[in-house]
Parts: C-alpha cells; sequence; structure tokens
C-alpha cells in the first residue's frame, strides 16, 4: 500500500512522510520549521567550534585575539538563542496544526471508505489514532524535531567550522557522528520487528475496551460483568508486548551510550598521545575537548528521544495505512438526479447482481426492480444476503458484477452526496447521537420546521416525545437513555421526515410491540403512497401489506410475487407463513 508498506526507519524518512500526509498548507509550514530549526542547530554547532580558536589564542597569551574570538562566540550564541526562540514558537503552532490536518484529513478520508473496511481490528486503530495516537504526533514538530534536527546539523556545522581550525580536529568529530548515526539505525533496526506488534496489540486493547463498555448491559444481566473478557486477553497481550518492545529497546539505548563514551575517550586518547609526540597544540586540544563534550550531550540527549521518535514513526505509517486505503470510486459532480416523475414506473433496479465480500459469495445473479410508488418486501432465511442488497443500493460497496440503477443511472456514476439524498435508510442496529430527539430526528432533514418534525414522530408512534418537552429529551450516547423501541422509532421519524424517493428498513418493527408495529406499519403505509420502500421483515403483517415479495435465499432470488400468490406455492414463503401463522396465534391458556 504505498507509503504503508516501507518500514519507519530513519528519521529523516519519517519527516518526509509526515509532510506527505498533509496538506499543502500545513505542509508548507513544516517543511518552514525544518529550515528554522536547522539554521538555528547549524549556528549552534558555529558557536561551538568558535570556542575551540578562542581556548588556543588564550592559552598561547594572545588575549586581543582570544578577545575577538569571545565576541564572535558571543554575536553567535545570541544569533542562535533568537533563531531558535523563533523557531520554538512555529514549532507549538506547526505540532497544533498538524494534529488538525490530520484529523480532518482522517474523517474526510474515514466517510469515503467502503462499509466492508471497518472490521473489528481497524476500529480500535481508528480509536487509538484518533485519541491517542495523533494528539501524540502534535509533539514531533513542537518538541521531538528541534533535538532530532540539532543532533543531526549541529555535529555538521560544528565538524565544517572546525575545518580551518584544524583539520585532524574537523575530521574526529565528523567521524565520531557517522558512527554514532551507524549506531542508532542499528539500534533502531532492532526495534522494529516489535514496534509493529506493540501497535496491533493497542488496537485490539482499544477495540476490547469499547466493546466491553457497550456491552455492560448485556453482561450483567448474564452475571458476566466480572468473568474473564476478551478484554482481559487483549489486556494482558499489550502488557506483553509492550515488555517484549522495552527489552527490545534497552540493547539499543545502552549500545548507544557505550559507543558514545567509547568515541569521546577515541577523542581524548588520541588528542593526548598527539600532545606527547608533540604533534598538537594543548590549546587545540582543549577547544577540541569543548566542542566534543558538548556534541556528546547533544547527542544524548537525541537518544534519549529516540524511543518516542520511534513511537511517532509507526503512528505516521498506521495513518498512512488509512490514508492509502483507496475508497470507493467517487464521479465526477454531474446534473442533479432528476426529480421522481409520476409517469416513470421504476425508481431503482437490479441487473444481474453478484457480490463477492473479500472472496466469499455472498449475492448471485440477482435482478429486480423497485417501483415509484410502492412496498417490496424482502424475505428468506438469515444470512441469505437481504441486508446486502440494501447496503449495494445505498452503494455501500460496489457490485462485484452487474449493476444497481437509481433513476436510470448506475449508482457508481452517481456522486454519494446526491444517490443519498434520494435514499431514506432505517438500520437494523440504530445508532443515536449524544443530542435530544429533536436532534437525532432532524438528521433526515435538517431544514424541516417544528411541525413537520412533530408530525414525522407522531407518524412514528413518539406519541410520548412529540411534545415541546419530549423533543427536547436527551437520548445519552448511543440512544442508551431511550428504550429499544424508542431508538427505533427515532430512526423511522427521520426516515419519515427525510421524505426520500426510496426508503430502505431492515426489521423496522422488530423491536415494538403489538400496538406500536400497527402503528409503524401505517407509516410504512404511508411512506409507500409516497414514493418506494423496499423492507426487510419477519412479521407477517409487514410482509402481507406488500405489493411484491422476493424470496431470497444463498444469495438468490428464488421466487416473487404476492402474498396471495406465494402462500400457494410449495417452498421458502409458504413455510415462513404457517410458522408466522403457528405463532401468532400462540396465546396462555
Amino acid at each position: 500500500m504505498g507509503r504503508a508498506g516501507t518500514h519507519y526507519g530513519g528519521r529523516a524518512v519519517v519527516l518526509g512522510r509526515l509532510i506527505r500526509l498533509l496538506n499543502r498548507r500545513e505542509a508548507r509550514d513544516l517543511r518552514a520549521l525544518v529550515a528554522w530549526l536547522c539554521a538555528a542547530a547549524a549556528l549552534q554547532g558555529v558557536a561551538l567550534a568558535l570556542t575551540a580558536p578562542f581556548f588556543i589564542d588564550l592559552l598561547a597569551g594572545r588575549l586581543d585575539a582570544a578577545l575577538g574570538w569571545l565576541i564572535a562566540v558571543v554575536a553567535a550564541t545570541g544569533t542562535f538563542v533568537a533563531v531558535q526562540a523563533a523557531a520554538q514558537l512555529r514549532a507549538f503552532r506547526a505540532g497544533i496544526q498538524t494534529a488538525r490536518a490530520l484529523h480532518h484529513r482522517m474523517a474526510d478520508h474515514i466517510a469515503r471508505l467502503p462499509l466492508g473496511w471497518f472490521s473489528p481490528d481497524r476500529t480500535g486503530m481508528l480509536t487509538a489514532l484518533n485519541t491517542a495516537g495523533i494528539p501524540a504526533l502534535a509533539s514531533y514538530p513542537a518538541l521531538l524535531l528541534r533535538p532530532l534536527a540539532t543532533a543531526v546539523v549541529t555535529p555538521a556545522a560544528a565538524a565544517l567550522a572546525l575545518l580551518p581550525v584544524d583539520w585532524r580536529a574537523s575530521l574526529a568529530v565528523a567521524v565520531c557522528g557517522a558512527s554514532l548515526a551507524v549506531v542508532a539505525r542499528a539500534a533502531g533496526a532492532r526495534t522494529r520487528r516489535v514496534d509493529a506488534q506493540r501497535h496491533a496489540a493497542a488496537d485490539r486493547a482499544a477495540h476490547g475496551v469499547i466493546e466491553f463498555a457497550n456491552a455492560q448491559q448485556v453482561l450483567r444481566a448474564n452475571g458476566a460483568a466480572r468473568r474473564p473478557h476478551e478484554l482481559d486477553a487483549a489486556l494482558v497481550g499489550a502488557y506483553q508486548v509492550n515488555r517484549r518492545a522495552a527489552g527490545a529497546m534497552l540493547p539499543g539505548i545502552v549500545g548507544f551510550s557505550f559507543a558514545l563514551q567509547i568515541a569521546f575517550a577515541a577523542v581524548l586518547g588520541l588528542g593526548v598521545l598527539l600532545i606527547l609526540r608533540g604533534g598538537l597544540d594543548p590549546g587545540v586540544f582543549l577547544g577540541v575537548t569543548v566542542v566534543v563534550a558538548r556534541l556528546a550531550a547533544i547527542a544524548t540527549t537525541g537518544a534519549e528521544l529516540g524511543v518516542a521518535l520511534r513511537m511517532n514513526a509507526g503512528t505516521v505509517d498506521r495513518i498512512a495505512q488509512v490514508l492509502d486505503t483507496a475508497p470507493l470510486p467517487e464521479p465526477r459532480p454531474a446534473t442533479s438526479i432528476p426529480a421522481v416523475d409520476a409517469g416513470r414506473d421504476l425508481v431503482a433496479e437490479f441487473e444481474s447482481v453478484s457480490f463477492r465480500y473479500d472472496s466469499t459469495p455472498v449475492l448471485h445473479d440477482v435482478s429486480f426492480q423497485l417501483p415509484a410508488r410502492g412496498l417490496t418486501a424482502l424475505v428468506g432465511p438469515s444470512g441469505g444476503g437481504k441486508t446486502t442488497v440494501t447496503r449495494l443500493l445505498a452503494r455501500f460497496w460496489d457490485v462485484s458484477s452487474g449493476s444497481v440503477r437509481v433513476h436510470g443511472r448506475d449508482v457508481r456514476d452517481i456522486p454519494t452526496d446526491e444517490l443519498l439524498r434520494e435514499l431514506a435508510i432505517v438500520f437494523q442496529d440504530v445508532y443515536l447521537f449524544d443530542g435530544t430527539v429533536e436532534d437525532n430526528v432532524r438528521l433526515g432533514r435538517p431544514e424541516a420546521s417544528e411541525a413537520e418534525v412533530a408530525a414525522a414522530m407522531e407518524l412514528a408512534a413518539l406519541t410520548d416525545l412529540a411534545t415541546d418537552a419530549g423533543r427536547a429529551v436527551r437520548v445519552g450516547a448511543g440512544g442508551a437513555l431511550l428504550s429499544g423501541g424508542q431508538k427505533q422509532r427515532i430512526s423511522i421519524a427521520r426516515a419519515i421526515l427525510k421524505a426520500a424517493p426510496i426508503t430502505v428498513l431492515d426489521e423496522a418493527t422488530a423491536a415494538l410491540d403489538p400496538e406500536n408495529a400497527l402503528v409503524v406499519q401505517r407509516a410504512i403505509t404511508t411512506l409507500a403512497d409516497r414514493g418506494s420502500v423496499l423492507v426487510i421483515a419477519h412479521q407477517l403483517r409487514t410482509v402481507e401489506a406488500a405489493d411484491t415479495i422476493l424470496v431470497l435465499d444463498q444469495g438468490r432470488i428464488i421466487d416473487q410475487g404476492t402474498h396471495e400468490q406465494l402462500r400457494k406455492r410449495p417452498g421458502i414463503y409458504a413455510d415462513f407463513v404457517r410458522q408466522r401463522e403457528a405463532a401468532e396465534s400462540w396465546a396462555f391458556r
């Protein structure tokens, strides 16, 4: 997957990948920040190198020359401090901008991904990235980029500035810096193998926490809230992987520190040897020692931040994995979908549609038509592909072969926003946002009047919530403060308010008591008089009212017709009717 397939190795490579993930403005600002930080790091290297001739002239008794060098050191240091202060202000601003830009890009891209992409592990990954990964990544330009620039640029600038003073000192600094860079790279390579495992374990743990929180009612109702849960295994797994990661990082940290001390000792030993042989001036040795000691401190700081840099590298790769996932192809905006023509017989059509989910066949050569007005029911055994049909109509996935058309146009040629304006969907699993009842109903048509909202709620049997006070009731996260029937009816009210040409209902009356189910059935009838309704239902009352019934089994339409036609034919539908009639006639004696 492009960037996602690359290893997060060199820190500069991480910076390049991060820049490619940003929008043009934020990428330009981050490049400008790098330039400022590199300029500050270069000035620091020059200021350090200027201390060498100062000590040389000071020990040689050339006080006037030493004073000149001291003035140069102070000037270079003052310039360095001013440039670094300006760069740090830019760094904090860049950190905030980077996090905001990545959140926006992720949100925009996630909204265009195929529904089938959202597996539990990937949902956990998105949660971890957006709540922890991206906010932590803001520290990269704000706090970590400056030490990185200093660790790379300052030694190089010091080596170049020392060249006119003593080429051997310049060579020593350059060789030590290059050697330490090789050691740091090797240490980083050791941690890459466990870093991906650490992120995967964190994703599973994040998904486990969300699932555990959402499933509290079920767990407590079954006395399982304190029993071992998948979350326990996920958290233990994350702990074990983090321990292995720490163990893998420790040798690299110790090895780098050891290599740094060896390099510093080698410079000192070589300098002393050259002084004893008369090949090096003591002043040069003292000046170089001061420079190398300061560079060693800079390298130590860079090594200590290496773990955080590698964690940011992993976050950048995981963001790239998401952004590199291809969304469903989006056609260019064209003319609007034509309004429903009263004289037009069809509003939607499936023609020879087959669909595979990954490598699993789900639908086989499905063909049917939805009239501009009327009720069409999908019935059949569970797992037969009924919900998949509704998802393909809304283009949550693209068909493997055949075509789905709305108003005569292939849905692949209709921009998503335009297509979804033509559909009102009531899902089997209703999700309500943490707001008021009215907020959730108005999602169907935000510009609707108060009277229209109240009318839609009345039609959806929300009589207890259709008042002014009732519409202001808060539903809680996911509708936690309402009953299952209330949540389903709010979703139906949302579809009624939208008044789209096509309404899709997936088990719309499943969670309702008989009285409210009858009221909602009347609402479905009203919707069918206004437009086309495609309903998945297992309640006989809903199916009997359908103008056309499609019998779906193992991904194929095996029969279709009216209720009276199908009940007389031996097969799945006749069995369905007998079972429902038997269930409805059951009562306490």
